[in-house]
C-alpha cells in the first residue's frame, strides 16, 4: 500500500489487504496528543469493511492446513504473484486456478439476528448444506460457501437459507461481493 510519513506523528500506511481498510498507523511508541482520529475506522467500521470486503481474518476465518488461498479470496488482496513460483502451496494454488477452479468462496453475509462467532453450518429448507460461518460482527458475517448457492437468491416458493443458532432458525443472505 501507500506509506507516507507525518514528523508530529510517525508512519501511516495504507491497508495493503484493500485501500478501502483505511489506514495504519506506526509510530515510535510514544504517546502524542492530538492523534488525528479522523483518519482512522473504529473498531465497528474496520469490522464491517473487512466483511463486506470479504478479507479474511486469521484463525477466525482460516482453518491450518485446510484453507486454500483462492478461496479465501488472497487472489484479490495482492496476495498471491501468478508471475513467480517457489512457495508453499504454489503448485495446488496455480493448479486450483488453471485447472480445477475453487468449489467454494469465502463470502459477506447477513444474518437475521447476530450470532456468536463460531464455525456454524448453513443450510437450505430441505438441509441440504450450503456453507458454513467463519467470523461474525453484529448482523454480517463471513461464510465459506459452496460457489453454485452463491448467485441464488431465494424465492418464496425456493429453499432459503438459515443457520441454527440457540434452538432457533436464522435466515441468512448472501451478499455478493
Amino acid at each position: 500500500g501507500d506509506t507516507f510519513y507525518d514528523a508530529s506523528y510517525g508512519w501511516f500506511i495504507v491497508d495493503p489487504r484493500h485501500r478501502e481498510l483505511g489506514l495504519r498507523w506506526l509510530s515510535n511508541g510514544q504517546l502524542t496528543q492530538n492523534v488525528p482520529v479522523d483518519y482512522f475506522f473504529t473498531y465497528e467500521e474496520q469490522e464491517k469493511n473487512r466483511i463486506l470486503l470479504s478479507i479474511p481474518k486469521g484463525r477466525l476465518d482460516l482453518i491450518p492446513d485446510k484453507s486454500f488461498p483462492l478461496e479465501n479470496n488472497f487472489d484479490a488482496m495482492g496476495a498471491i504473484s501468478w508471475k513467480k513460483g517457489c512457495y508453499v502451496g504454489q503448485e495446488v494454488t496455480a493448479r486450483m486456478k488453471h485447472r480445477l477452479p475453487p468449489k467454494k468462496k469465502l463470502v459477506p453475509i447477513w444474518l437475521e439476528h447476530p450470532i456468536i462467532s463460531e464455525r456454524h453450518k448453513i443450510m437450505t429448507n430441505n438441509q441440504q448444506e450450503v456453507g458454513e460461518i467463519c467470523s461474525t460482527h453484529l448482523n454480517l458475517g463471513l461464510a465459506l460457501c459452496r460457489l453454485e448457492y452463491m448467485a441464488h437468491t431465494p424465492q418464496p416458493d425456493s429453499p432459503s437459507f438459515f443457520v441454527s443458532f440457540q434452538n432457533k432458525q436464522i435466515k441468512i443472505k448472501i451478499l455478493q461481493s
